[in-house]
Parts: structure tokens; C-alpha cells; sequence
């Protein structure tokens, strides 16, 4: 489910008594148009830092080209997780390294991120990531986004966000369409 700026994210895992839970937050991600490549769009450069107690991460990525070719823009990110991970593996390419919270990419055929492991056991984890596209200080605003959309107390609540967006829907766009049906077919 979305806010404005922000999205919520539910992962739900299968116990298995020897996997752990992970989800990857890969930060090279970006848009490939295969049968038009002049419309895909390509990783510049960017970065990830996860936090001391494992529990959020943020950073900035840039891109450019795409279907309207706007040049160059910068997205910036700031997630939390519900959870805490019990660990980090950084990753670059095929290499990772356990622990590591700091990561930097500026190469386009190189996947860079972070791989967040979880405990044994745990069966959903949430989170919520919240962009910006303000070059300066979009990390920050990117946090900030995810105060905005949701209060503290429906931080993590999934069925909130989704009754909230339906709501938002309604009233800001679906309410203003007026239908004569005696004149539609």
C-alpha cells in the first residue's frame, strides 16, 4: 500500500527451521526497455547505509535517460522495518560482505545492496520506504515523507493504509466524475 511519498510493504515467509527470512533492498535497480532500449533508463551511481541497531536504511540513487530522456535525477530513500534484521550482508556485483553498513556503486552492471537477514522463525515483516527527488537534503525529506503519510501509531498497519488510500482515491479523484448512466449504454 502507498501514501503520497511513502510505501508500506509486507513480506510474508514460510517458517522453515533451517532458512532464515531475508529481503533485499537492491539499490541499482532501475526500469530496461529490451524491445526499445532507448527508453531504458541506467544506474549511475549511488549509495546505501543501514543503521548501527539494523532496523532502517537510506540513501541516494541516480538515473538518467528513460521514455521522456529527462537527463539526470536523484532519488533518494529512507526505509525502516518493523523488525530488526539479525544481520547485514552488503553486496556488490557477486561478492557480499557480512556486516558491512555502508555501500557505494558507479558502475551501471553492478547490482549494489543490502541483503537484511532476519530471525529464525519470523513469519511477516513490514516496511516502509519513503522517497524524494530533492538533490540536497532528499534523505531527510525522504524520512520525513513517511511521518507525513502515516501517524505514528499506523506506522506498520497494512489495513490502515490500504482503507486510507481507497478513502484518498474516493474523495480526491473518483468522487469529482459524475456518470449519467441514462445516457451510457
Amino acid at each position: 500500500s502507498a501514501g503520497a511519498k511513502s510505501g508500506l510493504f509486507q513480506y510474508t515467509f514460510p517458517v522453515d527451521p533451517v532458512l532464515n527470512p531475508v529481503v533485499m533492498v537492491n539499490v541499482t535497480h532501475h526500469l530496461h526497455s529490451f524491445g526499445r532500449p532507448w527508453w531504458t533508463q541506467d544506474f549511475k551511481s549511488g549509495y546505501i547505509k543501514v543503521s548501527k541497531d539494523l532496523k532502517s536504511y537510506r540513501g541516494k540513487v541516480v538515473v538518467a535517460g528513460g521514455w521522456s530522456d529527462p537527463g539526470s535525477w536523484t532519488v533518494s530513500f529512507h526505509g525502516t522495518f518493523d523488525t530488526p534484521a539479525k544481520s547485514i550482508r552488503a553486496f556488490y556485483g557477486s561478492k557480499s560482505y557480512d556486516g558491512l553498513r555502508i555501500n557505494f556503486a558507479k558502475s551501471k552492471n553492478k547490482n549494489m545492496g543490502v541483503l537484511f537477514e532476519f530471525e529464525n522463525g519470523t513469519k511477516v515483516i513490514k516496511s516502509h520506504v519513503g522517497v524524494s527527488f530533492n538533490k540536497g537534503s532528499g534523505v531527510e525529506i525522504a524520512a520525513q515523507n513517511i511521518l507525513d503519510d502515516y501517524p505514528e501509531a499506523r506506522r506498520f498497519d497494512l489495513d490502515w493504509s490500504v482503507r486510507n488510500v481507497v478513502t484518498k482515491w474516493h474523495d480526491e479523484v473518483f468522487s469529482k466524475v459524475d456518470l449519467d448512466l441514462k445516457l451510457e449504454d
